[in-house]
């Protein structure tokens, strides 16, 4: 079994339905508070600040806070306020679905105890997975998938974690609609590419752009690839700090009716990422090694 949510886990074993999931989910998430309009609201930053602090974190991986601190706007107290007040006013997964009546209490505390145990096995499959890569693809798979996962939460408040890793032949697994790609070069070559369903980058480029986008437009793939152009220009960031000199490439999103042999004699690494409600694919992709 693969790693997952708890919402996942409870509609592959068809103990919820997809709407009901939707329906906690919508729950948990409005009573989440976004950092910054919490920081307005007790008049700890302007609005000015907020957005200044916003466009900062395009340029740098580092959560609202850690810059809101890097730039003297807040204080460690208020940042710890903050936070409190996020945690107490948030509703739990769980909790929601109790509330919706899609559990019982005692149908969760059941659940939770199988999830957390088959997670365990997971996590075990996981870390081979990662043990049976050639080494000098570990660290830039570690280091890509952390920055997508990173930019993802940042850029769009979509939280993903690991949910399958292989060496994978260039084939569309997850039937996938579109698949966009940046190449960082250098010592260190390495392609970032998102195979995403239609339905995923338009929500994904609607979150950035903060509105809902209904078609798959120049702006829609614009999304994406700033996604991609962050956590190159991140991996280009490590590298030149370890000595090693890097670039990048520009940005390319295509259908993938229209990828054909694209880097078909490279070597891609698969990584699955899962959502709240989904999975989607993250490919690193390496130059063929020489004979």
């Amino acid at each position: 079994m693969p790693i997952q949510y708890f919402g996942q886990y409870l509609m592959q074993h068809h103990l919820i339905t997809r709407e009901q999931l939707l329906a906690a989910l919508y729950i948990q998430d409005s009573t989440h508070k976004r950092m910054g309009v919490l920081a307005i609201d007790k008049s700890y930053l302007t609005a000015s600040q907020v957005e200044h602090i916003l466009h900062t974190q395009k340029n740098v991986n580092k959560l609202f806070g850690q810059i809101a601190i890097d730039l003297n706007m807040l204080t460690l107290v208020q940042l710890e306020d903050l936070l409190s007040s996020q945690k107490a006013d948030h509703v739990l997964f769980g909790e929601a679905l109790v509330e919706t009546g899609a559990l019982t209490l005692q149908q969760l505390e059941v659940s939770l105890k199988g999830y957390r145990s088959e997670q365990i096995q997971a996590e075990k499959a996981i870390d081979a997975a990662f043990s049976r890569l050639p080494t000098e693809y570990v660290n830039a798979v570690n280091l890509g998938t952390n920055l997508v996962q990173n930019t993802l939460m940042r850029m769009t408040g979509m939280h993903c974690k690991i949910s399958a890793v292989e060496k994978s032949p260039a084939q569309n697994r997850g039937g996938a609609d579109y698949f966009s790609y940046q190449a960082v070069t250098g010592d260190l070559p390495v392609t970032v590419g998102m195979a995403l369903k239609e339905t995923q980058l338009l929500k994904i480029s609607g979150n950035l752009v903060k509105r809902k986008l209904t078609k798959v437009d120049e702006l829609a793939k614009d999304g994406i690839q700033e996604i991609l152009n962050l956590v190159a220009g991140y991996m280009c960031s490590v590298y030149s700090n370890a000595g090693k000199h890097a670039d990048t490439l520009p940005p390319h999103s295509l259908r993938m009716v229209e990828r054909g042999n694209l880097f078909a004699d490279h070597i891609w690494v698969r990584v699955q990422l899962c959502t709240a409600e989904d999975w989607l694919d993250i490919y690193f992709i390496f130059p063929p090694q020489p004979h």
